[in-house]
């Protein structure tokens, strides 16, 4: 949104699970609110299925398709990889002609090229702060748990375009 894109599509690119679809529902209702158009490529990946390969088929689908968005959101980074080899088999440059940036592990998509623009959270502090909490045996919800909270963070690594 801060560097221009009005059109988004998303990638829901693994199972749907509750965890999934809440991601999914989130960034189409950020969208939504801030005026932005958001357009959900569904891989139909079940359990069991290669997430990557059915990634890129779907997404290189929609490129073939003139796609109308100027930015993908991916919902998994393990799975966003599929659309990265899309779009460079079908020579669509990452950022200059397409924005990308995915929800995942930073240590896998700093390995992806260009390397991706990723929402991550500490999966780690995560498990840390809940196994402290279950350490405690605190009843409840207490205030412990929200100065524990592990919120997700943006790195930056270029691989959104500012089109303003």
């Amino acid at each position: 949104e801060k560097n221009g894109h009005r059109r988004i599509a998303v990638l829901l690119s693994e199972p749907h699970n509750d965890i999934i679809m809440t991601r999914v529902k989130a960034v189409c209702d950020y969208a939504e609110l801030r005026g932005m158009e958001a357009e959900v490529i569904d891989c139909q990946v079940t359990s069991g299925e290669v997430a990557a390969e059915k990634a890129y088929r779907e997404f290189a689908a929609a490129l073939r398709r003139q796609f109308k968005f100027s930015a993908v959101i991916g919902i998994s980074g393990e799975s966003f990889q599929g659309a990265v080899n899309a779009c460079h088999n079908l020579r669509v440059k990452i950022p200059d002609d397409l924005s990308m940036i995915t929800i995942g592990a930073e240590s896998l998509t700093d390995t992806f090229y260009p390397p991706i623009t990723t929402v991550a959270v500490d999966f780690a502090a995560q498990v840390r702060s809940a196994l402290e909490l279950l350490d405690h045996q605190i009843p409840g919800i207490p205030s412990i748990c929200v100065k524990k909270l592990q919120r997700p963070y943006v790195i930056e690594r270029g691989s959104v375009n500012n089109i303003k």
